[in-house]
């Protein structure tokens, strides 16, 4: 009769475990599709990638004045990038995130199909101004 209570401790031990670690495994996998969630969500807002912006200290970054001078002496290079996909791209000036009075190119356009069009075009930077391209 002892062992059988032994035996069935033994048990309840060993299911308590099992429970146990499979709520570790399941948070884990629950923490593992959150994150791929967000990741996917950020690859939507920025769809064709942040050529140029990343890893740019502020100090080469032109000012937001700057930026606009440089676009507007551009105007036929920023026809070309609209007309990948006319009336439905926009390029404009937009202030860093990370550096005040700062500014990047951020080029907006609707469809995932415009990406390598917009990156030949563009190549590493717009004429040393860093770019973001964003799918709206």
């Amino acid at each position: 009769m002892l062992r059988n209570s032994i035996n069935v401790k033994k048990m309840n031990s060993r299911k308590k475990i099992l429970s146990v670690a499979t709520i570790i495994i399941l948070i884990i996998i629950g923490f593992g599709l959150v994150k791929f969630g967000f990741r996917e969500i950020s690859r939507s807002q920025s769809s064709c990638g942040d050529y140029g912006f990343i890893n740019t200290p502020c100090s080469q970054l032109p000012t937001i004045a700057g930026a606009e001078k440089v676009l507007n002496e551009h105007k036929s290079k920023v026809n070309q990038i609209k007309n990948v996909n006319p009336n439905f791209i926009t390029v404009e000036v937009q202030e860093s995130n990370n550096c005040a009075g700062k500014g990047i190119i951020l080029i907006s356009h609707p469809s995932e199909n415009d990406c390598d069009s917009l990156k030949k075009i563009l190549g590493k930077n717009f004429w040393g101004i860093p770019y973001k391209i964003i799918n709206n």
